[in-house]
């Protein structure tokens, strides 16, 4: 099992699927990450939530994720 959490020991998610490459956003409101359905496989989506753990955004899935950076605006990962 895989936790997110911000701060620590607050958990934001929980998920049997491996996640990588957590990133907040500029002005700390979101928390992008990649979720990988298939373990040691590099295929997923990106998804973002909010500092509550919702669930604000999701990607489809694309066929390889090699990375994650939020545009200096915020407005886009």
């Amino acid at each position: 099992r895989v936790r997110l959490e911000s701060p620590p020991g607050h958990e934001l998610l929980s998920s049997q699927e491996r996640l990588s490459g957590a990133r907040f956003s500029p002005d700390g409101r979101y928390i992008a990450y990649l979720r990988h359905p298939v373990l040691d496989d590099d295929r997923g989506t990106v998804e973002i939530i909010d500092l509550q753990g919702t669930l604000v955004a999701k990607s489809k899935t694309a066929l390889t994720l090699g990375g994650l950076a939020w545009a200096p605006s915020g407005r886009e990962v």
